[in-house]
């Protein structure tokens, strides 16, 4: 097998093609994965909501994701221990 750097770059990129990777849940197992496959996992555990947070404490989901026209959210702490949930915001800039 040659060095990955000396494979042809495809620029197009479709829902069948196979990328290598590691499945943890098999004893790192190198296996192949469809872009698609990638693509729908993701999309099922990306929490994205389309209402924003009123308060840094609001509920939320760790990793959970929500903008305005202003501020992009992220959740990174979701209650524990009488800890309440945590939001982050930056502010977007039009560049």
């Amino acid at each position: 097998m040659g060095k990955i750097s000396s494979y042809t770059v495809d620029t197009t990129v479709e829902g069948t093609d196979l990328l290598i990777g590691t499945d943890a849940a098999t004893n790192n197992a190198t296996k192949n994965y469809t872009v698609q496959s990638i693509a729908t996992f993701a999309a099922s555990n990306l929490l994205v909501s389309s209402t924003v947070p009123a308060a840094s404490t609001d509920a939320g989901t760790q990793g959970q994701i929500a903008a305005d026209s202003t501020h992009l959210y992220i959740c990174v702490q979701t209650q524990s221990g009488g800890v309440a949930d945590t939001w982050k915001r930056i502010t977007l800039d039009t560049f």
